[in-house]
């Protein structure tokens, strides 16, 4: 599979990312990549995550390419600068910046745009100027200061952002800043490889780390950063589905693709498997990528295709998989590939994803919908869970859904908070912690559920629900509830799942028993007990 894939899919979007710049000179909104903002008006301040995308205009400028029309473009390079300059007057006075609220001082959009920005000046140095670098060097004084250890990913941005800024400015204390950062997230990674998002292993937010570490060690050597990402790496190849599709409902944030930049750096075997499989699922269109993502992702990440594409490796082969069974017990995730494929996360109520024959089977987790609530068991909780003898079993209760959803009065409310007492540094800080555990937490009802797991020698899934009012159960379907905002995008591969659901006429326990055979043929028994 040709390197040429990564960024051919980019230049088919550049034209829906374009749409999203203001590209008007004299337009106070100039280089203003968030739409919503500067075109919609239904917004009331501009996501500096947006302004990633100038990353990626900065790739396409410097690279020659037989179809990039936009190489060595002068109009392309004044619409770079416009980004730049644009990112740096909506900077918060802390040297933070916002992603999804006024007053945010968000971590991760300071620590991702100032890496963007940051790297667009090494690109393109002319663009350099004494306004754009004292904003990134408030960014790093505020990054210097702060961490984030629930969402680890962020971190690994931090840790490039501060060492670009080092690399521009040549002050010490920004290299010494970003190695100190290593070094706490070096101290964080499970002996599995993974690193914490949001309670557990997440594939798409893990090969994020990947992507900047391996960054990092390209600039700097960091043996760390090698032995870091390579244990991520090794976690990772475990997770490739034999449909070309990675990730999904059994991650702690239910991503489903790989961020591809970072394999073909990193001269390993694994890495080089995953890059295979990556290129191979961008020809298939089977993944999601930047032809699937949503307006805000294009801006993300679009550049790491086109970085994957300068740093391709000139050839890569998959690695043989072998017959197995895999249980990371911290991780909580269950990996069986024997007559068929399947992986489970425990910790999220033995949600999982089959691959037997052409079928594929999504079971995010069991839903019950009564009259007065709604029930899932797919939040990730440290319930009771065990794998023994071909058979994951948890226990646990029934979570009452948080989708909540934005209403003009909370919207009212929570602005004239912010612009009050929510720019309080540390009340901005306490309010994110507050809305996190609202948004993808869920809250534990007293209906308690049980589901076993036997993988051997045809799949069986064993559901029981006690003590359950009349309603509806509804199992075998792709469903998350948590806010997670790089999920829940579409792919190919459900069309090839059908959920079913069974109509519960008076309270009871029940038990559902669902038995694939070779073909991956369902057999569905239910019973009261």
């Amino acid at each position: 599979m040709k390197k040429e894939i990564y960024i051919n899919v980019v230049l088919e979007q550049i034209p829906r990312l374009l749409g999203l710049l203001d590209r008007n000179p004299a337009s106070r909104t100039y280089g203003c990549f968030d739409r919503q903002y500067w075109h919609y008006h239904v917004a009331d301040f501009a996501s500096a995550r947006c302004q990633e995308a100038c990353l990626t205009l900065a790739l396409l400028y410097k690279t020659d390419y037989k179809k990039n029309i936009y190489f060595q473009n002068k109009l392309i390079l004044s619409w770079i600068k416009g980004a730049l300059e644009f990112w740096k007057n909506i900077q918060n006075a802390n040297g933070s910046f916002n992603e999804w609220y006024p007053y945010e001082s968000s971590f991760v959009a300071t620590a991702f745009s100032s890496y963007a920005v940051s790297e667009t000046l090494l690109l393109l140095p002319e663009l350099k100027n004494d306004s754009l670098m004292k904003a990134l060097v408030n960014a790093a004084d505020f990054l210097s200061r702060k961490t984030e250890k629930s969402v680890q990913n962020q971190l690994s941005g931090a840790i490039l952002a501060l060492y670009n800024i080092f690399l521009l400015t040549k002050n010490e204390k920004y290299k010494e800043a970003s190695l100190k950062k290593l070094q706490e997230l070096k101290s964080m990674q499970s002996s599995e490889g993974w690193f914490m998002e949001y309670g557990g292993a997440d594939i798409g937010y893990l090969s994020l780390t990947v992507d900047y570490l391996a960054k990092l060690y390209m600039k700097s050597k960091n043996p760390d950063a090698l032995a870091i990402a390579g244990k991520a790496v090794s976690f990772l190849h475990n997770f490739i589905h034999p449909d070309t599709t990675f990730g999904g409902d059994y991650g702690s944030r239910n991503t489903e693709y790989l961020i591809p930049a970072g394999f073909e750096i990193l001269k390993l075997d694994e890495a080089s498997s995953i890059s295979y499989h990556i290129r191979k699922s961008l020809a298939r269109k089977s993944t999601v990528a930047p032809f699937s993502l949503d307006d805000r992702y294009l801006s993300y990440i679009t550049c790491t295709y086109i970085q994957a594409y300068l740093h391709a490796k000139n050839k890569v082969a998959p690695l043989k998989n072998s017959s197995k069974t895999i249980y990371f017990s911290e991780a909580g995730m269950l990996v069986h590939n024997n007559k068929y494929f399947l992986i489970s996360n425990l910790n999220k109520g033995n949600s999982f994803r089959a691959f037997i024959k052409n079928k594929v089977i999504y079971d995010s987790g069991i839903q019950l919908i009564t009259e007065r609530s709604r029930l899932f068991s797919g939040y990730i909780r440290q319930s009771s869970r065990s794998y023994k003898d071909n058979c994951a079993k948890v226990e646990g209760y029934l979570e009452f859904i948080t989708d909540t959803k934005m209403s003009p009065f909370k919207m009212a409310a929570f602005r004239i908070f912010q612009l009050t007492l929510g720019w309080f540094e540390f009340m901005s800080f306490f309010v994110k912690n507050i809305l996190r555990n609202i948004l993808v937490m869920g809250k534990r009802s007293n209906i308690k559920y049980s589901r076993e797991l036997i993988i051997e020698p045809n799949l069986r899934i064993i559901d029981t629900l006690y003590s359950i009012p009349k309603g509806k159960i509804i199992i075998s379907a792709k469903s998350s509830y948590n806010a997670v905002p790089s999920s829940k995008y579409f792919q190919k591969s459900e069309l090839k799942n059908v959920p079913f659901s069974i109509t519960v006429k008076k309270p009871c326990s029940i038990r559902i028993t669902r038995v694939f055979d070779s073909k991956g043929n369902l057999q569905i028994a239910t019973k009261i007990i």
